[in-house]
């Protein structure tokens, strides 16, 4: 099992944020960011935000983490048709 890190914007029309929600809650070992005033597009909206939430998140000792675990969140999140 890994942790999964979710990041979105609180103004993202694409997918709202209470989507990340309801994938927060389906996910029993994770983490949900809302940044503020920010919409779909965060780590172009809010470079240093996101940037800070992921080193944050990475360097937490205790947390398991792998590229894996950052590739579901954007692929579901990015990916979304």
């Amino acid at each position: 099992r890994h942790k999964v890190h979710i990041i979105c914007g609180d103004s993202d029309n694409w997918n709202p944020p209470e989507l990340h929600q309801h994938m927060h809650a389906q996910l029993a070992d994770s983490v949900l960011e809302i940044i503020p005033q920010c919409g779909h597009m965060a780590p172009m909206e809010k470079p240093e935000a996101v940037n800070a939430l992921l080193l944050k998140w990475l360097s937490e000792p205790q947390a398991e983490k792998s590229i894996r675990s950052v590739r579901l969140v954007l692929t579901y999140t990015c990916g979304r048709s």
